[in-house]
């Protein structure tokens, strides 16, 4: 306890005494070895630390305190070391996990964080594993689901954070770091925290954004307080903040409140974009709402989705395109509308086709242009955005109208759009303002919980988090947190003797790229669209092979794979289809220099 509250000092002449009189005693010897390195004497601590594991090489409290020493230090390479030392003793001490975390996520690494801290909240529920895996998932970008996380614990009274510490005592403080000093230094007696300001300080204004724009009881919405959080969270300089940016912006849009302020967030986000694109999982950042889905299937089945790396002019387009888009809507709320149709006709031309956020620009594009009286060039939009997507009663319902007006009944309308899927026509069911169509963003639809088991498929390779076992094994040395998984002897003997046939889930889709001579071509970036728009990419490898595990489809739609290589061009220059029970092969292009040989 007098080490948790600083007083190194103090800590290590008890525990010399203790030592001096029990020399075997393991917590005095983790103790020790924590003071000194609290005390600055790294040389004294290493040789201490060597004899004491020489000694007892399973001194849990030893590995687990000077990982997430070395963690709050930043020293990531021993944090992790010792961090795996300590989950291969006893995979269900949280805290071990709690240190491989902030180390992962220190050398951005968030997403093997986030598995080595589900799989901790297999054993642990406290705010700070909360926390931490809330930081985690903004540090990726998700901050969608990292306010989920953070409003499992926290609320805010008087511009203060309040959580149940322990799940037992009620306690407040001014950021997260003081709020939760008590959980560590209870837990692992240590004074320093493995976090910083900056993120604890970015961390309490989503909290505070949340809580503003997310009013309970019908409450309307302080329109200023949200105005005042939205850029409080997205202040900073980071290479996140264009993902903060575009994340305030669209809760603001999704309210319908503070058009200007949303499209000032857009602006800035222009800065700002180029910075976010470095970090090293701008293919989940950029389409976090798209991932959404397919990542709660892929947690409420046990694991986290594998994302594989999309081209960076792909995600350029994608995160250039979004800020187009809501710099659009945001004017149209304004009743700006010329200057909002230049921004949403920039947007559609820089989307890539077929995603979900060129189907939200098209769509808004339409209600701009309808509003702008040129119902026939909208109507066109309209149909073109949801042919692009699922069958919407509600999107049909407003075309449906649209269509009417122009041609005075719906001859011909299904012919352009297919059978009505038993849907009626709805009036204005969004509040459009007398333009005949609902704004896409004006309700948001529900997201599942990453928790919230749902029925389909991921759509990508999943990694597993592993349940709790008795009968464990480390898992090998693959750059993934250290976690424990069940050994295979365990599994087989907790399944049944004969299980039902069950509908394959996913499916492989393989393929080669070659040149005219049949020689293959490696380093082509093969990018597939999925029917709901998510785009995931593999590289060919030398033999020209590429592939992809994706989701079994029911749906009528089909996936469109598109080859890409500077200086190239490719035929077929792509391949569309549909994806129902088995895995598809020899899925092949052919590659040739822009000016193809005669």
């Amino acid at each position: 306890l007098t080490r948790a509250f600083g007083k190194a000092e103090d800590a290590l002449a008890l525990y010399n005494q203790q030592l001096a009189a029990e020399p075997a005693d393991k917590a005095a010897r983790a103790g020790q070895v924590l003071a000194l390195l609290d005390l600055g004497r790294k040389d004294e601590a290493k040789t201490e630390l060597d004899k004491a594991l020489a000694t007892d090489p399973r001194n849990l409290a030893l590995l687990a305190g000077v990982a997430y020493w070395y963690a709050a230090h930043n020293e990531l390479d021993s944090a992790i070391t010792f961090g795996s030392k300590a989950v291969e003793i006893e995979p269900r001490y949280t805290w071990s996990y709690v240190a491989i975390a902030r180390a992962l996520t220190a050398q951005h690494k968030p997403l093997e964080a986030e598995r080595a801290l589900r799989f901790a909240r297999e054993y642990g529920k406290f705010p700070t594993l909360d926390y931490e895996l809330a930081s985690t998932l903004a540090a990726a970008g998700l901050y969608d689901e990292a306010a989920e996380m953070l409003t499992k614990s926290f609320g805010l009274k008087e511009n203060q954070i309040e959580a149940r510490l322990a799940g037992r005592a009620t306690a407040r403080g001014v950021n997260f770091i003081e709020l939760l000093a008590p959980e560590r230094r209870a837990s692992i007696f240590q004074f320093t925290a493995a976090d910083s300001e900056s993120n604890a300080k970015i961390l309490k204004a989503l909290l505070t954004f949340t809580a503003v724009v997310n009013q309970g009881d019908g409450a309307p919405i302080n329109e200023e307080s949200a105005v005042g959080a939205a850029k409080e969270f997205s202040a900073g300089d980071d290479n996140l903040r264009v993902y903060r940016q575009l994340y305030a912006a669209t809760q603001l849009l999704r309210k319908g409140i503070a058009s200007a302020t949303v499209y000032e967030l857009a602006q800035a986000a222009r800065s700002s974009a180029e910075a976010g694109l470095n970090i090293s999982v701008a293919t989940l950042a950029v389409q976090a709402e798209e991932y959404r889905d397919l990542r709660a299937r892929a947690i409420a089945s046990g694991g986290t989705p594998s994302i594989a790396e999309a081209p960076r002019n792909v995600l350029s387009n994608l995160l250039r395109g979004r800020i187009e888009d809501i710099s659009g809507w945001a004017l149209y709320q304004q009743d700006k509308l010329p200057e909002a149709s230049d921004h949403l006709r920039r947007a559609v031309n820089i989307l890539p086709e077929g995603t979900p956020a060129w189907r939200t620009a098209l769509w808004h594009l339409g209600a701009v242009l309808d509003g702008l009286d040129k119902r026939e060039e909208a109507l066109a939009n309209y149909i073109k955005s949801y042919n692009a997507g699922d069958p919407d009663p509600i999107r049909r319902g407003l075309i449906e109208q649209l269509y009417k007006k122009i041609h005075g009944s719906l001859a011909g309308l299904e012919e352009r759009i297919g059978a009505a899927p038993g849907a009626q026509p709805v009036s204005d069911p969004a509040g459009a303002g007398g333009t005949g169509v609902a704004p896409l963003n004006a309700t948001p639809e529900p997201q599942p919980s990453p928790e919230t088991p749902t029925a389909a498929a991921p759509e990508a390779q999943v990694s597993p988090t592993p349940p709790p076992s008795e009968s464990t094994t480390p898992v090998p040395d693959t750059g993934a947190a250290p976690v424990a998984v069940p050994t295979p002897e365990a599994a087989s003997a907790n399944a049944p003797s004969e299980a039902p046939a069950r509908a394959r889930e996913t499916v492989t889709v393989t393929g080669r790229v070659k040149d005219l001579q049949g020689n293959p071509l490696g380093n082509v970036v093969v990018v597939l669209i999925s029917p709901q728009g998510t785009v995931l990419a593999s590289t060919t490898d030398d033999q020209g092979n590429y592939s992809f595990t994706v989701a079994a489809s029911t749906s009528a739609r089909s996936y469109r794979i598109i080859p890409s290589k500077d200086g190239l061009t490719f035929e077929p220059a792509d391949k569309s289809l549909p994806i129902v029970g088995d895995d598809l092969k020899q899925l092949d292009f052919i590659g040739w220099a822009v000016s193809k040989p005669s």
